[in-house]
């Protein structure tokens, strides 16, 4: 009986430090789409600049990334 405890006990521990050593060395990798203003009201002019970047949260800082080839919006299939 102590030595199914201890077995239990043992899985049960490397089960947990395989998980969080996992987390801890997880990186996220994020592409983001960052436009020039929050919010366009009506009168504001309509246009806005649209700034992509990739960051890397876990080292709080935005990667070099060349710029895209193309970039757009697609609506139902068309530009």
């Amino acid at each position: 009986m102590r030595n199914l405890k201890f077995r239990t006990v043992l899985v049960f521990s490397l089960v947990v430090v395989f998980l969080f050593g996992n987390m801890i060395v997880a990186n996220a990798h994020f592409g983001m789409v960052i436009p020039s203003d929050d919010m366009v009201t009506q009168d504001d002019n309509k246009s806005i600049s649209l700034k992509v970047q990739f960051i890397h949260p876990m080292e709080g800082g935005y990667m070099d990334m060349a710029k895209p080839a193309q970039f757009g919006v697609l609506v139902q299939g068309k530009k």
